[in-house]
């Protein structure tokens, strides 16, 4: 299998899942990761990530960062303090209920030991916002140099990131996006559409891939405890 198709058969189902989820007023992770599956190896075998080589990690980090910057710029300061009594619940109290409910759920259902436990309490505290809002909009994209130069500088701007500091571009291009998302200006507002766009072609195309190279066999050899949990 060609790794150009597996791309752009990934990147076309997953617009066109995201459309069908819209119209069947479904949550389209459920459908995306659906058409992962039955897409991936273990049933039409159409899309293989695994002919992707590493390419594909670095395809999941590029795409990381678009999604994150776009999500950055959504964040506005000024509604952020409007909304400052239910942010600070969600970080204090709904942070430490996740943590502690999830290490012990882990515990009950799957027999993990409590190192493994807590850690997997902690992983899911993050919740989606940057992936479940782009999601909900369909706007016109509007193609302009200025966007795509700015595209550009957001790719870099994470791999040199990651490049002094492991792992710290996902920090850094949040960070540019909160401060381009609060400069109110004709270029920023041109820009967050055609990230908006953007971003749901990179959403769809990864929830399919990364669904796909996920083995049945895997998820089968670990039997019901996963449902409970």
């Amino acid at each position: 299998m060609d790794p150009a198709l597996t791309i752009a058969l990934a990147a076309a189902a997953g617009v066109v899942v995201q459309s069908l989820a819209h119209h069947l007023r479904l949550p389209g992770i459920v459908l995306l990761l659906g058409a992962g599956v039955l897409l991936g190896p273990d049933v039409l075998g159409v899309v293989q990530p695994e002919t992707m080589g590493s390419a594909l990690q670095i395809l999941v980090g590029f795409a990381v960062a678009v999604i994150l910057f776009e999500g950055g710029l959504n964040l506005n300061l000024q509604r952020i303090r409007r909304e400052a009594g239910v942010i600070r619940q969600l970080l204090t109290v709904g942070v430490l209920v996740t943590a502690v409910g999830g290490a012990f759920a882990a515990r009950l259902f799957m027999g993990w030991e409590w190192t493994h436990s807590i850690l997997f309490g902690t992983l899911v505290i993050v919740t989606g916002p940057t992936v479940i809002t782009p999601l909900l909009r369909r706007i016109k994209v509007v193609h302009r140099v200025e966007s795509v130069f700015t595209l550009s500088l957001v790719l870099a701007l994470f791999q040199i990131s990651n490049f002094f500091i492991p792992e710290s571009g996902i920090v850094a291009v949040t960070a540019a996006g909160m401060v381009m998302g609060n400069i109110p200006t004709r270029v920023q507002r041109d820009l967050l559409e055609f990230k908006e766009q953007l971003t749901v072609l990179f959403i769809g195309m990864l929830f399919v891939l990364l669904a796909a190279d996920v083995r049945m066999q895997e998820v089968r050899s670990l039997g019901w405890p996963p449902w409970g949990l």
